[in-house]
């Protein structure tokens, strides 16, 4: 596997879902396609990333597996937790006299009584005050249906009509487009597709996209 690299995002063409990454350590762009970045993600020109680099059939370097700055934060880091036994155990003498240890035992004991009944009683009351909270914010809700019922439904209308045309379906193939709008959502969009087998971003360039 190649080492990871750090560069920055200099270039970026969404609408045909590609740009480029200028290397930190120097040298030229490296070629980089959305389908090397996170999926969901939206890249930004600016953006500091992590890429590994590999050599496309065509010749051209590309990067691949891209992690963003919110992928970067997300890794283990390794912690060292530190012992639950105190190690004042180890190092304080023990009482010169015995009898003395088994008479603080009993003490101790009866001192954390009262903490355990402020501890319960602490929680009971919580408790009660949730249950109350709770039982009156269901007497003074509405029912689910009145919810449902005078819920505006315009908020949704404009929703409907910006939605795409295409939808993701299972389709992979060129020969299963009807145009190359078509073929450019699905290879963006839809995962499992080869429809851009040199992954310029530009999908059935021999059939729809042609002109491209």
């Amino acid at each position: 596997m190649a080492p990871s690299q750090i560069g920055t995002l200099s270039r970026w063409i969404e609408e045909r879902g590609f740009g480029f990454i200028t290397p930190k350590a120097g040298g030229e762009d490296v070629f980089v396609h959305i389908s090397a970045l996170p999926r969901g993600s939206r890249p930004e020109i600016g953006t500091t990333v992590s890429f590994e680099m590999e050599t496309a059939p065509d010749g051209r370097r590309r990067a691949v597996r891209v992690r963003l700055p919110q992928t970067l934060a997300l890794e283990p880091v390794e912690r060292h937790r530190p012992s639950s036994r105190p190690h004042t155990e180890h190092h304080s003498p023990r009482p010169a006299h015995a009898p003395r240890s088994h008479d603080a035992r009993p003490r101790r004991q009866k001192s954390s009584l009262p903490r355990r009944a402020l501890v319960l009683a602490i929680a009971a009351t919580a408790a009660y005050a949730g249950a109350t909270w709770f039982q009156e914010r269901n007497a003074f809700a509405p029912p689910a249906a009145e919810r449902a019922a005078t819920r505006p439904q315009s908020s949704r209308e404009p929703a409907q009509a910006a939605a795409s045309p295409f939808q993701c379906d299972g389709r992979i193939h060129c020969s299963q487009m009807r145009s190359c709008d078509e073929a450019k959502f699905f290879i963006r969009n839809c995962p499992g597709t080869q429809m851009d087998g040199d992954r310029d971003g530009v999908p059935c360039e021999s059939q729809w996209c042609s002109g491209w």
